[in-house]
């Protein structure tokens, strides 16, 4: 995969495709899929700023373990 931003699913899948080895098993390019789909939600929650900082990250991971 390139590092240029895809703008939609039929574009992130061509690439995708275009990219696989020839060599690749169904249960390896699903999961290589699965991985593509959580970047892109990742990306549009950032886009959105769905994010917090990395002391809040930290701070409530460590409310998990205290508890």
């Amino acid at each position: 995969m390139t590092t240029e931003t895809v703008t939609s699913t039929k574009e992130l899948l061509t690439e995708f495709v275009r990219d696989m080895p020839d060599k690749i098993t169904l249960a390896e390019a699903i999961e290589e899929l699965q991985i593509l789909a959580a970047l892109k939600e990742a990306q549009a929650d950032s886009a959105a700023g769905r994010v917090i900082s990395h002391e809040e990250a930290c701070r409530r991971m460590e409310s998990w373990i205290t508890k």
